[in-house]
């Protein structure tokens, strides 16, 4: 059932496998449109990068305050490096999901055995919500975020087993320090939690007393307020972090909390909290069921690293449990300790609980057979007849999975490395069916088409945004990108200037309408003022 990889004897399937998941995560990775958050994160890229300011972030010209800005500052290096693109807006975050994997695997490798961090790192970089979703928008922040939580947590176990607790400190503050730059508040909460928790376990709080701790502090301060010290040259810290600002980094923390939602919400967000985890966690939940059985806290205890993850585990997702804000993406940072959990009592157990593998390997066997069969329909579908090529793709697919399904079936030792061999296989038929689709049709195509529409009307002339207009970011970071600079909100309606503008806003004066557009339930148009 599992592979052991402690002889070294497959040690090349490592490196196959490896391969197959960068492939997997790397392939068409640029054809599609920026979506969701990432053409948000984009824009504020690009306006720094066009007001040659690094420390003030902003969108559409005005002030952004709800995340400080070392995320856009990751973006802002891949496009120097790559060029301004879909590609490298989302390549960054690709290359964290691969760093924390390294992570897991050198962690689990170093304590527990090296076939325990195999698994637990390929069982993180295919669950299936950052393998079919995440990974997709990879312009947003919480990969990268993930990577900062999850090292702080690691830092903490690792730096105490050695006794070094500047290390420990120093670097867990300094990640803390990196997290809020990235996040805002949410890396206080997690650091809090976890020190306390964990120095709590070791009866060795004391230690929060010391000259190492007080250093990590003095460390963090040092970070954060450098920036803000940085930032106040240009603007006032007051609206960056103060709660009386609406889109204020407190604000947008204390929005997701039981603190600023109704009752009933905050109850049903309780309720579904698990099933949100559970499904996150595919293919790895699949093992949920091992863990019911006596004396399973003392087999933790056994093993001072998964011990460590159970408590840093369940300290810190009660801070979600009971925020009814909480969306999958906001646990990934909680993922590898969870897989670790799980994965250490099928490891342990899986050949003592017969009934309980048996189960599990049929329903393994049934995947199986039916992936080569969704292959062959992958034709008929008639949302992919934009795919070049479908009946090629749709071949080699039943032919690749039928060979995999083969020998999942004739080799019984490595049946877990197969299954999730077929993770891997999945996505990458993702990558050359549905990303193409995404590439020509749905509602970001459209915004991103309206903005070469615009550039074709706008010219050499100035394009401006007026009143209250608040057009797509999709729509703007791909103007920005053309105009190669910031297009600003402006009252002054010369004549040589365009304007996108709500047409309710400009329904009392006299204006040129050269196209029209609508989002979000408003009416939009290209204009330009007469007259002035």
């Amino acid at each position: 059932m599992i592979t052991d990889f402690n002889s070294g004897k497959y040690n090349t399937w490592c490196w196959v496998i490896l391969g197959l998941i960068g492939l997997a995560y790397f392939l068409n990775l640029g054809i599609h449109p920026l979506s969701l958050e990432e053409p948000r994160r984009a824009l504020i890229a690009l306006e720094m990068l066009y007001n040659h300011n690094l420390w003030v972030p902003t969108e559409f010209g005005e002030y952004y305050y709800k995340k400080p800005p070392l995320f856009n500052w990751m973006i802002i290096g891949s496009y120097q490096l790559f060029g301004v693109s879909e590609f490298s807006t989302r390549v960054f975050s690709v290359v964290s999901l691969l760093f924390i994997g390294a992570l897991v695997y050198w962690f689990g490798s170093r304590y527990v055995d090296k076939t325990f961090g195999v698994f637990t790192a390929i069982l993180f970089l295919l669950s299936v919500d950052i393998l079919f979703y995440f990974s997709l928008v990879g312009g947003e922040i919480d990969l990268f975020y993930s990577l900062l939580t999850f090292g702080s947590f690691l830092a903490i176990f690792h730096w105490y087993r050695r006794q070094q607790f500047f290390w420990l400190f120093g670097l867990t503050y300094l990640l803390a320090a990196l997290g809020t730059l990235t996040k805002g508040l949410p890396s206080i909460v997690f650091l809090v939690i976890s020190l306390a928790v964990f120095f709590w376990y070791q009866k060795d709080v004391k230690r929060l007393l010391s000259a190492p701790h007080i250093f990590g502090i003095c460390l963090y301060v040092l970070v954060v307020g450098g920036y803000l010290m940085a930032y106040s040259q240009f603007n006032s810290i007051e609206g960056f972090i103060g709660s009386g600002e609406r889109d204020s980094i407190v604000n947008q923390s204390l929005d997701r909390t039981f603190l600023e939602q109704d009752i009933w919400k905050s109850l049903w967000g309780i309720i579904s909290f698990p099933g949100l985890l559970l499904k996150i966690l595919l293919p790895a939940s699949l093992f949920v069921p091992f863990l019911f059985k006596r004396g399973l806290l003392h087999d933790f205890k056994r093993n001072d690293f998964i011990w460590f993850g159970v408590i840093i585990l369940l300290a810190n997702l009660m801070v979600y449990w009971v925020s009814p804000g909480t969306r999958s993406r906001y646990l990934y940072m909680f993922l590898p300790l969870a897989i670790n959990t799980l994965f250490f009592v099928f490891y342990s157990y899986a050949r003592e609980d017969g009934k309980r593998l048996k189960a599990l390997v049929t329903l393994m066997k049934a995947i199986m057979v039916i992936l080569p069969l969704v292959c062959l329909a992958l034709p008929f579908i008639p949302d992919l007849e934009v795919v070049q090529g479908r009946w090629g793709i749709a071949i080699a697919g039943f032919l690749g999975f039928g060979l995999l399904t083969f020998t999942f079936f004739k080799y019984g030792s490595h049946r877990l490395l197969l299954f999730l061999m077929a993770f891997i296989g999945l996505r990458i038929l993702f990558d050359l069916t549905v990303l193409p689709v995404r590439a020509q049709t749905g509602k970001v195509v459209a915004e991103k088409e309206l903005a070469y529409s615009i550039m074709e009307q706008v010219g050499e002339r100035s394009l401006k945004l007026y009143g209250e207009a608040r057009p797509s970011r999709t729509t703007i970071f791909y103007l920005e990108k053309e105009l190669q600079q910031v297009i600003n909100y402006s009252s002054e309606k010369k004549s040589s200037n365009l304007f996108l503008a709500r047409l309710e806003d400009v329904q009392d004066e006299e204006y040129h309408l050269l196209l029209s557009f609508d989002f979000k339930g408003n009416a939009y148009g290209l204009v330009q003022f007469i007259g002035t």
